[in-house]
């Protein structure tokens, strides 16, 4: 959790990616709650966050995600969430509306006949 005064004084939570993905409590097929990273695949697939894990500009109007810099061996910026959101996404994903899509590779099988090779 982070906390984050705004400009009036009062200070506001923002969760991470990881805890949001905990309390929001999504399963996957097999009834595991899905983790941070499956978690951000998924908002990449309800188009909240875009490919490089920026959010879209909608859900940074509404007041849901920030972006907040981390600096570990370098600056880089991971997406946080607001108390909103999470109510937001509990009831999209009680509804149905999001999900968690596996996308599994292609599996070509190329069958060969004995006689076209002879």
């Amino acid at each position: 959790m982070i906390e984050k005064t705004n400009e009036y004084g009062h200070t506001e939570y923002w969760y991470t990616t990881t805890e949001v993905a905990q309390i929001v409590g999504m399963r996957d097929d097999r009834g595991k709650i899905i983790g941070r990273n499956k978690f951000i695949e998924m908002l990449r697939q309800n188009n909240v966050l875009k490919e490089n894990n920026m959010p879209y500009q909608y859900y940074v109007n509404l007041g849901f995600v920030q972006m907040y810099a981390v600096q570990k061996w370098h600056m880089h910026y991971v997406p946080i969430f607001s108390q909103t959101f999470i109510e937001y996404a509990k009831k999209k994903v009680a509804g149905g509306e999001w999900r968690f899509v596996y996308k599994k590779p292609t599996f070509v099988k190329n069958e060969v006949n004995i006689d076209d090779i002879m």
